[in-house]
């Protein structure tokens, strides 16, 4: 019996009445895009393990192999995790078997939140439950399983379930209702599990800054790669045969792979869905590792030095003419590569183990939301068995944790040394103010502005597909929509359509309009403000917003930046959110050639690439709010 998709979503009255006749069972269905997800997940699965169990103990249990079950470490964790309280990022609880029913000490129940649900409706919550016996024999393979005692659950083991679940959610809970597949529409046959829908009530008085953008789900859990020294020598290993792995650096995650294998290198644009017009940044370890990568004359690597020394390890890419070593991928076919040294300690093991430079841009699907967590990664490419080296394992409980300190990508300059000039493609965490007077003489700092229509690409399947575009880019970070969330996202600039001595920036001066916005429409709008802007603007919009965010309460450029990527992720995850309002900084201002930068100092040193970000995630559209009844 196959499930049909579905294009209404079902309401708690359906889920009721399904769940109380086993007959209409086979109305429950997913979206079809839920519906693919699915089917590369189960397909997935298939392929990367053994049995059910092995699947079970590594994505569930989050247990390192298999045949760990059997070990006393392995039971131990399974105890500790018995004992403990629900873990709220994890969704997981683990509760005792039925000793009544003849239940064994090697007998687990565990609870979890189904990582592919039915198409619900708003509010409707969807939880596993299922019995896993923790023995080898049992759980080896599908055949053994089926001799062993059957993972049947009691009705004594449903009721616990649905009791801490009752717990758990407390007053929020306004309905419960639990049924089991029968065995001609369960996709895991062997496997008995029951489901659990819970009707929940939206938590009072409480924001909805709930919405967890560190959660990692189930299945992608066995992609996390631990950040200790066999971790990374794992990692290590996986760049040097040619394999893609995401690792943190303290601008955002990058997506890595082998910078001297060409092929290696193609499998990121491929992963990504990147144009192979958009460069890839490489990434070494110290500043004389990039000399075999470079074709410098002796006062560019003059220039090139001496950048480096002030600036690396750090968030600063320079771009120079590339050596023989570097394949044409790499540099969209410009000739050119940038070079970074990055600061983060993971990135800086990883990249000494490696022993390999690293190309990788930031790691997430083409013009999305850059990640700044291992979470974020996983939520894009995780289907696609990237697997990431978790910088934030070490407190994997502090929500509020980034391990990228920077927030924001890199500062790319070109190092023209024809001109005696250092071109700047994209500003970041090194301002134009701390470049200037670094190489002294008549070099100067130009700010170069651009806004490239770029679109994501399927997947270079064929020879033809792989060949140059006609125009490569000089840098990455260039398309006018880029870092953009899924939900159409404004830049909201106070006063800019209102009488001013000075006109709005050349770049966005073609969309400096108002949104009109009624309170109707504000209700699903998201807001995320800095410094108290939007809301000291508009009196009532705080509370009459869907969810309303601040990125630094005190329009402390350098907080922004370290929230703003996790921000965006979280708006866009808000249930009902049709559009995303980002309050552009008032010190952001105008320079020559129409550029926002910094202009009150190098405190404000990430000011202007804060402005980038937000600029071309609302892909230029900036405009005034105006609210009305």
């Amino acid at each position: 019996m196959q499930l049909a998709c579905r294009t209404q979503a079902l309401s708690w009255k359906d889920c009721v009445q399904i769940a109380s006749d086993c007959s209409r069972l086979a109305e429950l269905g997913r979206s079809t895009q839920q519906q693919q997800h699915y089917e590369q997940a189960m397909a997935d699965m298939q392929a990367r393990y053994a049995s059910v169990g092995d699947y079970l103990l590594l994505t569930k249990f989050g247990l390192p192999q298999a045949s760990a079950a059997a070990d006393e470490g392995a039971a131990g964790k399974l105890a500790a995790d018995r004992d403990a309280a629900p873990a709220a990022t994890e969704g997981v609880l683990v509760l005792p078997a039925d000793a009544d029913a003849g239940a064994d000490s090697q007998e687990q129940c565990i609870l979890v939140r189904n990582d592919f649900p039915y198409h619900f409706a708003d509010g409707i919550e969807h939880f596993v439950l299922w019995k896993y016996r923790c023995n080898s024999s049992s759980s080896s393979s599908s055949s053994s399983s089926s001799s062993s005692k059957p993972w049947q659950l009691t009705p004594a083991e449903v009721a616990a379930a649905e009791q801490s679940l009752r717990r758990r959610y407390g007053a929020r809970l306004a309905g419960l209702a639990s049924f089991v597949n029968p065995a001609a529409l369960k996709s895991i046959p062997e496997l008995d599990h029951w489901h659990l829908l819970l009707q929940l009530q939206p938590e009072a008085g409480v924001e909805a800054e709930e919405v967890d953008t560190t959660h990692v789900q189930s299945r992608h859990r066995a992609l996390l790669v631990a950040p200790d020294d066999a971790g990374v020598a794992l990692a290590a290993q996986r760049l040097r045969e040619g394999q893609l792995l995401a690792f943190p650096t303290e601008t955002v995650y990058g997506l890595g792979a082998n910078a001297l294998n060409e092929e290696a290198v193609l499998s990121i644009f491929a992963a990504k869905g990147r144009p192979l017009t958009d460069p890839l940044i490489v990434h070494v370890p110290e500043l004389q590792a990039a000399r075999p990568l470079v074709h410098l004359c002796d006062e560019g690597w003059a220039a090139f030095s001496a950048l480096g020394a002030a600036f690396w390890p750090g968030p600063l890419t320079l771009i120079v003419p590339a050596s023989a070593a570097i394949p044409p991928a790499v540099t969209a076919h410009t000739g050119s590569v940038g070079i970074r040294v990055p600061a983060h300690d993971l990135a800086q093991r990883l990249l000494r183990a490696a022993q390999v430079p690293v190309a990788a841009p930031s790691a997430n699907r083409f013009g999305h939301v850059s990640p700044t967590r291992a979470a974020h990664v996983l939520a894009d490419l995780g289907d696609k068995g990237v697997h990431v080296l978790d910088g934030e394992a070490a407190a994997r409980s502090a929500l509020d944790l980034i391990s990228c300190e920077h927030g924001i990508e890199s500062t790319v300059l070109k190092v023209d040394v024809a001109r005696r000039a250092l071109l700047v493609f994209r500003q970041g965490g090194v301002s134009v103010q701390q470049l200037r007077g670094v190489l002294g003489g008549d070099w100067t700092v130009q700010v170069q502005q651009r806004h490239v229509q770029m679109e994501a690409t399927a997947p270079p399947d064929t020879e033809e597909q792989q060949q140059p575009q006609k125009e490569g880019q000089e840098a990455p970070g260039q398309a006018i929509t880029h870092y953009a969330p899924d939900v159409p996202c404004y830049l909201v600039r106070h006063g800019l359509v209102s009488s001013s001595s000075s006109p709005p920036p050349a770049a966005v001066a073609a969309e400096g309009k108002q949104l009109v916005q009624t309170v109707a429409e504000l209700s699903a709008a998201v807001v995320l403000d800095f410094g108290g802007q939007l809301a000291a603007a508009h009196a009532t919009l705080r509370s009459t917003a869907l969810a309303y965010r601040e990125l630094s309460p005190q329009g402390v450029p350098r907080e922004a930046a370290a929230q703003l990527f996790d921000a965006l992720r979280w708006a866009e995850l808000q249930a009902g959110a049709a559009r995303v309002l980002i309050a552009c900084p008032q010190d952001a201002d105008e320079e020559a050639g129409g550029v926002w930068a910094a202009t009150v100092g190098a405190q404000e040193a990430l000011l202007a690439g804060v402005v980038d970000r937000m600029h071309r995630a609302a892909s230029g559209r900036v405009v005034s709010l105006k609210v009305h009844a």
